[in-house]
């Protein structure tokens, strides 16, 4: 059964979509996780299901997602050289309200041959303070390690994560409210554009190998555009009711 959206998502710039609640996407068993972008999407070809199980909708499991373990569950796609300006994800952090444990690792990029990007839960390193859910690319926007963050507490419970650029850098947006990011310090400074993206790991990150997710995905899109405001809330308001929100 597809899954019916009102009001729409954004599909203008939508490079990825991938729905565990659309059978399009995830017919109920299998190990592919289909992109349906459609005809402006980029062909991420199939993801490889390693481990991640399946768990489809019901009034007690909530809405049908993916469940990764923590320790060596993840969705693993090719991508032919896209890049993103606008990530969203559906997710669930099993450990509880961020920030919980250091280094989850909810999504991984291959950014410009290098595997050192993407979300992360918790505290993670000393040139950053206090930080909840940290966006990390590395090289993109300066020498080293770049990262832009927040510290606002994120509670327990399904979550519609947006990390959207601004024109200088990223925003970081918890459900229908967006948040400035903090830049790293350290020289390294805030995160660049995520340009010449080659891989995405669902639940991992390759570059810290060791840093898997402990929780559930329902949901995720890119864009290779920035998003306005008022597009983030339109996706937001499309999506919430699924995930109870």
């Amino acid at each position: 059964m597809a899954t019916r959206y009102s009001p729409k998502i954004i599909t203008d710039g939508l490079v990825l979509c991938l729905d565990a609640a659309n059978t399009r996407s995830y017919s109920g068993s299998g190990s592919d996780f289909i992109d349906i972008a459609g005809p402006q999407g980029t062909s991420w070809s199939r993801g490889a299901i390693d481990g991640a199980t399946f768990i489809p909708h019901s009034s007690t499991a909530g809405p049908a997602c993916f469940d990764f373990d923590g320790t060596n569950d993840k969705v693993t796609f090719t991508i032919p050289d896209v890049d993103i300006y606008c990530f969203q994800v559906a997710v669930k952090n099993d450990t509880g309200a961020y920030p919980g444990p250091s280094g989850h690792a909810i999504v991984g990029f291959k950014v410009d041959g290098n595997n050192y990007n993407g979300l992360i839960i918790g505290p993670w390193t000393g040139t950053m303070t206090d930080e909840t859910l940290s966006w990390w690319g590395y090289g993109t926007g300066g020498s080293g390690s770049s990262a832009t963050y927040i510290q606002a507490a994120v509670s327990a419970g399904w979550h519609i994560v947006t990390v959207n650029w601004n024109g200088s850098n990223y925003d970081i947006w918890i459900d229908n409210v967006k948040y400035l990011g903090l830049a790293r310090g350290g020289g390294s400074g805030h995160s660049g554009i995520f340009d010449d993206v080659t891989k995405m790991y669902l639940g991992w990150n390759a570059g810290w190998s060791t840093d898997w997710f402990e929780g559930k995905i329902a949901f995720a899109r890119a864009y290779n555009k920035q998003l306005t405001d008022s597009q983030v809330l339109q996706n937001y308001r499309a999506s919430k009711g699924r995930l109870e929100l």
